[in-house]
């Protein structure tokens, strides 16, 4: 059963504030119904959202031959499993280094996935949402 305390919240918090200072981003660390830690990202040097329209105007030309029926995101939910993909440049790097912190990385619980979709069945120490933006205010960039 997926489990995530406010003591090892407090734990990765302290393990992920250097990085949002090193990039310049302002973000908060929650969780949601004791199973979900939820990095949401308000505010920051780095254009998310540009990277995120380019990657997608680029995967969609290149599935579809056309970019015409794709529509700019202002805000994201992050797929935290294809960063790689979605993100270019800075915010990739961003990505690359934020991930293994919320998974546990150099904390005191690391995070597990011994999961087996073929029988359904959900086992992971806790699951991992980010947000670039809310659901009623945009990302902004800022200098």
């Amino acid at each position: 059963m997926s489990y995530m305390t406010q003591e090892h919240k407090k734990e990765i918090n302290a393990n992920l504030k250097p990085i949002l200072k090193k990039y310049g981003v302002k973000g908060r660390l929650g969780v949601n119904h004791h199973s979900v830690l939820v990095l949401n990202l308000f505010s920051g040097k780095i254009d998310f959202m540009e990277s995120y329209n380019r990657m997608g105007r680029i995967l969609t030309k290149r599935r579809y031959g056309s970019d015409a029926q794709y529509q700019d995101a202002t805000r994201d939910q992050v797929n935290i499993f294809h960063t790689d993909r979605w993100y270019d440049g800075e915010a990739k790097a961003f990505f690359a280094e934020v991930l293994p912190i919320l998974n546990g990385a150099n904390t005191s619980r690391e995070n597990f996935d011994e999961s087996d979709a073929m029988t359904d069945y959900f086992h992971v120490g806790w699951y991992v949402n980010v947000n670039v933006g809310r659901w009623d205010r945009n990302y902004e960039v800022t200098a």
